[in-house]
């Protein structure tokens, strides 16, 4: 795909209605939602604790900021790393549907000024890293209410289905998945899915997850990787993402759950491709 790389825009100015020609998108979740993990690039937790930056420029590394690449959208990175379905659904309304709602978390009753176009969901990792199976029908409950109220909103939501994870157990996946699999025959051509599980474990992800080929010199150096990085990034001896090619080398961390800078810049793209006419539908591509 031809990069097409639009002017970034601030929280402020991209929920203040300005401009007026640019669609807005909201990407929506846990931490696989923010994409490339790290507690400074998220305009709704600062080291962990709740604020709302408005001022908050998408980094690279991030689907937001990958998604800016390819569309003339406005993308809103509104994911908090950590939080389950049910954290998520106490916050739905004011993040995502840009209701005014007191969701008692310290960031206020609004922090979207208009309603976005398009809703990209990432959620139900961190309850599935936990591999209890009481959280199944959490999980698929609140994920139907956060697609039905997009839908009853006149919102297009793109929802991404649970990629590999090393500590869940893989039939807990699968069942999360062939529920939400099934979510365009309730909902219609308001939802589409987007299966990260297939494109994720092509990239060997999954491989890392099942601990098969298991080359010890490569993950190990990933592992490490997974750990120091984010240590560079708090010393300021690395800043940009992009250029971080160990990590790049593979797709996830070697937490056997988050996602490297690559493998978020390369599902953002497919995203982009494979909903093609949903943005062209909006006029903006």
């Amino acid at each position: 795909m031809t990069e097409k790389r639009y002017p970034s825009l601030s929280n402020t100015e991209k929920t203040s209605g300005y401009p007026v020609n640019r669609p807005l998108g909201v990407v929506i979740g846990d931490s696989i939602a923010i994409g490339y993990y790290d507690e400074k690039l998220q305009p709704l937790e600062s080291r962990l604790q709740p604020v709302y930056d408005p001022s908050f420029i998408n980094p690279p590394g991030t689907f937001a900021y990958e998604l800016e690449k390819h569309t003339n959208f406005s993308w809103l990175n509104q994911a908090i790393g950590g939080q389950t379905t049910d954290e998520l659904w106490n916050r739905w309304s004011r993040d995502a549907l840009a209701m005014e709602s007191d969701a008692s978390d310290g960031r206020g009753v609004r922090t979207l000024m208009r309603k976005p176009d398009i809703i990209i969901l990432d959620t139900g990792t961190s309850e599935l890293r936990a591999a209890n199976p009481e959280s199944l029908p959490i999980i698929k409950h609140n994920i139907f209410r956060m697609i039905k109220t997009a839908v009853d909103n006149d919102i297009f939501i793109i929802v991404i289905n649970i990629a590999p994870i090393k500590t869940a157990v893989p039939s807990h996946i699968s069942q999360v998945n062939s529920w939400i699999s099934a979510a365009p025959l309730q909902f219609g051509d308001r939802v589409r899915i987007y299966d990260a599980y297939s494109k994720v474990a092509a990239m060997g992800y999954k491989d890392f997850q099942l601990d098969k080929n298991n080359h010890f010199c490569t993950n190990a150096r990933n592992y490490i990787a997974g750990i120091f990085y984010p240590l560079l990034r708090f010393l300021h001896l690395v800043t940009d993402a992009e250029l971080t090619p160990m990590l790049d080398k593979k797709y996830n961390w070697g937490d056997g759950c988050h996602w490297t800078a690559q493998a978020v810049k390369d599902v953002a793209e497919e995203i982009v491709l494979l909903n093609r006419d949903v943005f062209i539908e909006r006029r903006y591509f």
